[in-house]
Protein backbone atom coordinates (compact mmCIF):
# COMPACT_ATOMS: atom_id res chain seq x y z
CA UNK A 1 0.00 0.00 0.00
CA UNK A 2 2.84 2.12 0.93
CA UNK A 3 3.92 2.81 -3.29
CA UNK A 4 0.49 2.88 -4.67
CA UNK A 5 -0.81 6.40 -5.37
CA UNK A 6 -3.15 8.29 -3.14
CA UNK A 7 -5.98 8.54 -5.45
CA UNK A 8 -6.03 5.09 -5.06
CA UNK A 9 -7.74 5.68 -1.36
CA UNK A 10 -9.99 8.63 -2.10
CA UNK A 11 -11.96 9.78 -4.87
CA UNK A 12 -9.79 8.52 -7.93
CA UNK A 13 -8.79 11.77 -8.47
CA UNK A 14 -5.19 13.37 -8.64
CA UNK A 15 -5.04 14.52 -5.02
CA UNK A 16 -1.84 16.88 -3.10
CA UNK A 17 -1.08 16.68 0.47
CA UNK A 18 1.09 18.56 2.45
CA UNK A 19 1.69 18.21 6.10
CA UNK A 20 3.38 20.34 8.76
CA UNK A 21 4.81 18.58 11.37
CA UNK A 22 4.67 19.90 15.21
CA UNK A 23 8.44 20.93 15.81
CA UNK A 24 10.59 23.50 17.80
CA UNK A 25 13.36 23.15 15.19
CA UNK A 26 11.26 24.14 12.00
CA UNK A 27 9.21 22.59 9.07
CA UNK A 28 9.51 19.15 8.06
CA UNK A 29 6.82 18.28 5.63
CA UNK A 30 5.72 14.37 4.10
CA UNK A 31 4.01 13.05 1.01
CA UNK A 32 4.02 9.04 2.11
CA UNK A 33 1.18 7.13 2.91
CA UNK A 34 2.92 5.06 5.25
CA UNK A 35 4.04 7.61 7.40
CA UNK A 36 3.95 8.57 11.58
CA UNK A 37 4.98 12.03 12.11
CA UNK A 38 5.19 12.88 15.81
CA UNK A 39 1.68 13.99 15.73
CA UNK A 40 0.20 13.20 12.24
CA UNK A 41 -0.95 9.94 11.20
CA UNK A 42 -1.80 9.34 7.52
CA UNK A 43 -2.50 6.35 5.86
CA UNK A 44 -4.39 4.61 3.27
CA UNK A 45 -7.08 1.46 4.57
CA UNK A 46 -9.11 -1.14 2.97
CA UNK A 47 -13.12 -1.28 4.27
CA UNK A 48 -14.66 -4.74 4.00
CA UNK A 49 -13.97 -7.17 1.40
CA UNK A 50 -15.50 -5.34 -1.04
CA UNK A 51 -12.37 -3.68 -2.51
CA UNK A 52 -13.69 -0.26 -1.23
CA UNK A 53 -10.88 1.54 -0.33
CA UNK A 54 -10.24 4.78 2.25
CA UNK A 55 -7.52 7.22 3.16
CA UNK A 56 -6.86 8.63 6.88
CA UNK A 57 -5.75 11.71 8.22
CA UNK A 58 -5.39 11.89 12.41
CA UNK A 59 -3.68 14.73 14.31
CA UNK A 60 -2.57 13.70 18.09
CA UNK A 61 -2.01 16.27 20.28
CA UNK A 62 -0.03 15.66 23.57
CA UNK A 63 -0.33 18.18 27.01
CA UNK A 64 1.28 17.72 30.17
CA UNK A 65 4.77 16.02 31.27
CA UNK A 66 4.12 13.17 29.20
CA UNK A 67 2.94 14.46 25.78
CA UNK A 68 5.39 12.75 23.31
CA UNK A 69 4.85 9.60 24.98
CA UNK A 70 1.24 10.00 25.15
CA UNK A 71 1.30 11.01 21.67
CA UNK A 72 3.40 8.30 20.05
CA UNK A 73 1.09 5.29 22.28
CA UNK A 74 -1.94 6.52 20.59
CA UNK A 75 -0.93 7.27 17.13
CA UNK A 76 1.03 3.85 16.91
CA UNK A 77 -2.21 1.84 18.20
CA UNK A 78 -4.86 3.91 16.64
CA UNK A 79 -3.54 3.24 13.13
CA UNK A 80 -3.11 -0.33 13.44
CA UNK A 81 -6.70 -0.80 15.03
CA UNK A 82 -8.22 1.17 12.78
CA UNK A 83 -6.51 -0.01 9.85
CA UNK A 84 -7.61 -3.73 11.28
CA UNK A 85 -10.90 -2.50 12.17
CA UNK A 86 -12.14 -1.21 9.15
CA UNK A 87 -10.80 -4.25 6.89
CA UNK A 88 -12.99 -6.51 8.68
CA UNK A 89 -16.01 -5.07 8.46
CA UNK A 90 -18.93 -6.99 6.87
CA UNK A 91 -21.09 -3.90 6.56
CA UNK A 92 -19.57 -0.93 5.02
CA UNK A 93 -22.86 1.98 5.58
CA UNK A 94 -22.37 5.32 7.29
CA UNK A 95 -23.45 4.09 11.19
CA UNK A 96 -21.07 1.34 10.75
CA UNK A 97 -18.19 2.97 10.03
CA UNK A 98 -19.11 5.70 12.60
CA UNK A 99 -19.59 2.81 15.29
CA UNK A 100 -16.28 0.87 14.31
CA UNK A 101 -14.04 3.48 14.46
CA UNK A 102 -15.74 5.17 17.87
CA UNK A 103 -14.72 1.74 19.54
CA UNK A 104 -11.40 1.71 18.55
CA UNK A 105 -11.09 5.64 20.02
CA UNK A 106 -12.49 3.91 23.06
CA UNK A 107 -10.36 1.05 23.00
CA UNK A 108 -7.29 3.08 23.07
CA UNK A 109 -8.11 5.40 25.41
CA UNK A 110 -8.56 2.38 27.93
CA UNK A 111 -5.24 0.98 26.55
CA UNK A 112 -4.03 4.29 27.17
CA UNK A 113 -5.35 4.12 30.87
CA UNK A 114 -4.05 0.56 31.77
CA UNK A 115 -0.30 1.48 30.30
CA UNK A 116 -0.71 4.02 32.83
CA UNK A 117 -0.94 1.38 35.71
CA UNK A 118 2.68 -0.20 34.72
CA UNK A 119 5.34 -0.18 37.59
CA UNK A 120 7.27 2.48 34.40
CA UNK A 121 3.80 3.54 33.18
CA UNK A 122 2.82 7.34 31.27
CA UNK A 123 1.36 9.57 33.48
CA UNK A 124 -2.22 10.07 32.68
CA UNK A 125 -3.00 12.22 35.41
CA UNK A 126 -2.23 15.23 34.35
CA UNK A 127 -1.38 14.70 31.25
CA UNK A 128 -3.45 13.35 28.20
CA UNK A 129 -3.89 14.20 24.35
CA UNK A 130 -6.52 15.40 21.70
CA UNK A 131 -7.29 13.61 18.69
CA UNK A 132 -9.18 14.21 15.62
CA UNK A 133 -9.79 11.16 12.90
CA UNK A 134 -10.40 11.90 9.82
CA UNK A 135 -11.64 8.92 6.77
CA UNK A 136 -11.89 9.51 3.13
CA UNK A 137 -13.82 7.13 1.64
CA UNK A 138 -15.52 8.03 -1.97
CA UNK A 139 -16.90 11.80 -1.27
CA UNK A 140 -17.40 11.61 1.93
CA UNK A 141 -15.30 12.89 4.80
CA UNK A 142 -16.14 11.02 8.27
CA UNK A 143 -14.51 12.74 11.57
CA UNK A 144 -14.22 12.05 14.74
CA UNK A 145 -13.36 14.88 17.36
CA UNK A 146 -11.57 14.56 20.66
CA UNK A 147 -10.31 17.83 21.37
CA UNK A 148 -9.71 21.63 19.71
CA UNK A 149 -8.55 20.83 15.93
CA UNK A 150 -9.73 23.09 13.23
CA UNK A 151 -10.95 21.20 10.65
CA UNK A 152 -12.51 22.96 7.73
CA UNK A 153 -13.75 22.72 3.94
CA UNK A 154 -13.27 25.41 1.01
CA UNK A 155 -15.57 25.77 -1.73
CA UNK A 156 -15.31 27.94 -4.55
CA UNK A 157 -18.02 30.26 -4.92
CA UNK A 158 -18.62 32.64 -7.76
CA UNK A 159 -18.11 36.62 -7.94
CA UNK A 160 -19.92 39.19 -9.46
CA UNK A 161 -15.69 40.44 -11.04
CA UNK A 162 -14.74 36.65 -11.03
CA UNK A 163 -11.96 36.97 -8.23
CA UNK A 164 -11.58 33.92 -6.38
CA UNK A 165 -13.71 33.12 -3.46
CA UNK A 166 -14.18 30.77 -0.88
CA UNK A 167 -17.59 29.62 1.40
CA UNK A 168 -15.79 28.01 4.15
CA UNK A 169 -17.53 25.09 6.54
CA UNK A 170 -16.61 23.61 9.75
CA UNK A 171 -16.84 20.32 9.52
CA UNK A 172 -15.82 19.13 12.91
CA UNK A 173 -16.87 21.36 16.44
CA UNK A 174 -14.34 22.20 18.67
CA UNK A 175 -14.25 21.15 22.08
CA UNK A 176 -13.75 23.91 23.91
CA UNK A 177 -15.75 26.67 26.32
CA UNK A 178 -16.41 28.52 23.00
CA UNK A 179 -18.81 25.93 22.17
CA UNK A 180 -22.15 26.24 23.63
CA UNK A 181 -23.20 23.02 24.07
CA UNK A 182 -19.76 22.00 25.66
CA UNK A 183 -19.57 24.88 27.92
CA UNK A 184 -22.75 23.84 28.95
CA UNK A 185 -21.93 20.70 29.84
CA UNK A 186 -19.12 21.05 31.60
CA UNK A 187 -21.04 23.69 33.65
CA UNK A 188 -23.34 20.56 35.06
CA UNK A 189 -20.21 19.13 36.48
CA UNK A 190 -18.49 20.75 39.09
CA UNK A 191 -15.70 22.01 36.74
CA UNK A 192 -14.71 25.58 37.33
CA UNK A 193 -14.16 28.08 34.83
CA UNK A 194 -12.19 30.95 34.49
CA UNK A 195 -9.86 33.02 32.15
CA UNK A 196 -5.72 33.26 32.63
CA UNK A 197 -3.07 35.31 30.71
CA UNK A 198 -0.81 32.33 30.95
CA UNK A 199 -1.11 28.83 31.42
CA UNK A 200 2.02 28.37 33.66
CA UNK A 201 2.25 24.67 32.41
CA UNK A 202 4.58 25.43 29.42
CA UNK A 203 4.60 29.45 29.36
CA UNK A 204 2.89 30.06 25.97
CA UNK A 205 -0.61 32.02 26.55
CA UNK A 206 -3.81 31.04 25.06
CA UNK A 207 -5.43 34.23 23.98
CA UNK A 208 -7.00 34.44 27.34
CA UNK A 209 -8.71 31.23 26.33
CA UNK A 210 -11.50 30.26 29.65
CA UNK A 211 -10.10 26.93 31.01
CA UNK A 212 -11.29 24.25 32.70
CA UNK A 213 -10.25 24.14 36.74
CA UNK A 214 -10.74 21.56 39.34
CA UNK A 215 -13.27 22.90 41.74
CA UNK A 216 -11.82 24.18 45.29
CA UNK A 217 -11.86 22.12 48.57
CA UNK A 218 -13.99 23.08 51.73
CA UNK A 219 -10.96 24.41 52.86
CA UNK A 220 -10.79 26.51 49.58
CA UNK A 221 -7.96 25.12 48.06
CA UNK A 222 -7.72 23.65 44.23
CA UNK A 223 -7.11 19.96 43.95
CA UNK A 224 -4.69 20.36 41.66
CA UNK A 225 -3.18 23.30 39.63
CA UNK A 226 -3.79 21.40 36.20
CA UNK A 227 -6.09 23.45 33.85
CA UNK A 228 -7.64 22.52 30.58
CA UNK A 229 -8.79 24.67 27.15
CA UNK A 230 -10.37 21.39 25.98
CA UNK A 231 -13.83 20.18 27.29
CA UNK A 232 -13.06 16.34 25.71
CA UNK A 233 -9.47 14.09 26.13
CA UNK A 234 -7.95 11.37 25.95
CA UNK A 235 -6.00 10.79 29.73
CA UNK A 236 -6.15 13.87 31.71
CA UNK A 237 -7.66 11.17 34.73
CA UNK A 238 -8.10 14.15 37.27
CA UNK A 239 -9.90 16.25 35.22
CA UNK A 240 -12.24 13.52 34.15
CA UNK A 241 -13.04 12.35 37.05
CA UNK A 242 -14.17 15.72 38.98
CA UNK A 243 -14.32 18.33 36.02
CA UNK A 244 -16.78 16.57 33.69
CA UNK A 245 -13.87 16.20 30.72
CA UNK A 246 -14.84 12.93 28.65
CA UNK A 247 -12.90 10.95 25.83
CA UNK A 248 -16.59 10.52 24.24
CA UNK A 249 -15.82 11.57 20.33
CA UNK A 250 -18.48 13.78 18.74
CA UNK A 251 -19.06 12.56 14.90
CA UNK A 252 -19.51 14.31 11.88
CA UNK A 253 -19.93 13.34 7.88
CA UNK A 254 -19.07 15.75 5.01
CA UNK A 255 -19.72 15.04 1.23
CA UNK A 256 -17.76 16.70 -0.89
CA UNK A 257 -19.78 18.58 -3.28
CA UNK A 258 -18.44 19.72 -6.77
CA UNK A 259 -16.29 22.76 -6.05
CA UNK A 260 -14.61 21.80 -2.97
CA UNK A 261 -11.03 22.86 -3.16
CA UNK A 262 -9.40 21.98 -0.03
CA UNK A 263 -9.62 19.65 2.92
CA UNK A 264 -7.79 21.63 6.19
CA UNK A 265 -6.83 20.23 9.06
CA UNK A 266 -5.29 22.96 12.35
CA UNK A 267 -4.16 22.32 15.30
CA UNK A 268 -2.29 24.47 17.79
CA UNK A 269 -2.86 27.55 15.61
CA UNK A 270 -3.09 30.87 16.57
CA UNK A 271 -5.30 31.83 13.46
CA UNK A 272 -9.22 32.77 13.04
CA UNK A 273 -11.22 31.08 10.65
CA UNK A 274 -11.46 34.51 8.59
CA UNK A 275 -7.22 34.83 8.97
CA UNK A 276 -6.61 31.38 7.73
CA UNK A 277 -9.60 31.90 4.74
CA UNK A 278 -7.47 34.73 3.82
CA UNK A 279 -4.37 32.91 3.60
CA UNK A 280 -5.56 30.26 1.64
CA UNK A 281 -7.75 32.66 -0.96
CA UNK A 282 -4.51 34.95 -1.50
CA UNK A 283 -2.15 31.58 -2.25
CA UNK A 284 -4.37 30.17 -4.13
CA UNK A 285 -2.52 27.32 -7.05
CA UNK A 286 0.46 27.88 -5.38
CA UNK A 287 2.52 24.42 -4.18
CA UNK A 288 1.18 23.47 -0.70
CA UNK A 289 4.23 23.40 1.04
CA UNK A 290 4.09 27.14 0.46
CA UNK A 291 0.74 27.38 1.84
CA UNK A 292 1.86 25.56 4.73
CA UNK A 293 4.54 28.26 5.45
CA UNK A 294 2.80 30.59 5.00
CA UNK A 295 -0.16 29.53 7.60
CA UNK A 296 2.27 28.43 10.47
CA UNK A 297 4.06 32.07 9.67
CA UNK A 298 0.87 34.18 9.97
CA UNK A 299 0.43 31.80 13.40
CA UNK A 300 3.26 32.28 14.57
CA UNK A 301 3.06 36.43 14.23
CA UNK A 302 -0.44 36.37 15.75
CA UNK A 303 0.94 34.19 18.71
CA UNK A 304 3.65 36.97 19.10
CA UNK A 305 1.56 40.06 18.46
CA UNK A 306 -1.03 38.98 21.35
CA UNK A 307 1.71 37.50 23.82
CA UNK A 308 3.74 41.08 23.52
CA UNK A 309 0.43 42.77 24.38
CA UNK A 310 -0.37 40.79 27.17
CA UNK A 311 3.78 40.82 28.12
CA UNK A 312 3.04 44.42 28.56
CA UNK A 313 -0.27 44.28 30.34
CA UNK A 314 2.03 42.45 32.70
CA UNK A 315 4.74 45.11 32.76
CA UNK A 316 2.59 47.48 33.51
CA UNK A 317 1.48 46.80 36.97
CA UNK A 318 3.56 45.43 39.95
CA UNK A 319 4.48 41.33 39.36
CA UNK A 320 3.55 38.96 42.10
CA UNK A 321 6.53 35.99 42.33
CA UNK A 322 4.10 34.02 40.91
CA UNK A 323 3.45 36.83 37.77
CA UNK A 324 7.41 37.31 37.37
CA UNK A 325 7.88 33.20 37.05
CA UNK A 326 4.88 33.26 34.00
CA UNK A 327 6.41 36.94 32.25
CA UNK A 328 10.14 34.62 32.29
CA UNK A 329 8.62 31.39 31.33
CA UNK A 330 6.38 33.68 28.38
CA UNK A 331 9.39 35.14 26.62
CA UNK A 332 11.35 31.34 26.60
CA UNK A 333 8.33 30.29 25.35
CA UNK A 334 8.30 32.90 22.29
CA UNK A 335 10.36 31.31 19.74
CA UNK A 336 8.70 27.78 20.10
CA UNK A 337 5.88 26.75 17.08
CA UNK A 338 3.87 23.82 18.10
CA UNK A 339 1.10 24.34 14.52
CA UNK A 340 0.13 21.25 13.41
CA UNK A 341 -1.40 21.60 9.46
CA UNK A 342 -2.69 19.50 6.70
CA UNK A 343 -3.84 20.80 3.32
CA UNK A 344 -5.57 18.33 1.27
CA UNK A 345 -5.82 20.15 -2.27
CA UNK A 346 -8.83 18.64 -4.71
CA UNK A 347 -8.18 19.46 -8.37
CA UNK A 348 -10.13 21.96 -10.37
CA UNK A 349 -12.58 19.69 -12.30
Amino acid sequence: MANEDVKSYTMNRSLDIEFHQKSDTGIRYSKKIENLLINILNFGVKIGSGGKTGYVVALIDGHGKDSTKIEMFVGERLKKSIQTSLENMTATNHQVIQKVVTKELKKVSQELEQESKLEAGIDIFESGCTVCVSLIVNDFVYTWQIGDTLVLAYEYQKTPNKNVAFKVEEIAAIHTLENKAERARIQLQTGAIGKLEHTGNDGRDYYQKERIYLPMTESGRSQSNYSLVQTRTLGDLVHHLVAGVTDEPTFSIKKIIHGTRYLVWLDEGYLTKSSLTNIIQENDNKELHAICNKIVEGSIKSWEKENERLQKKLDAKKKTAIEERLSVLSKVGQNRNNTSVVILRIPKN
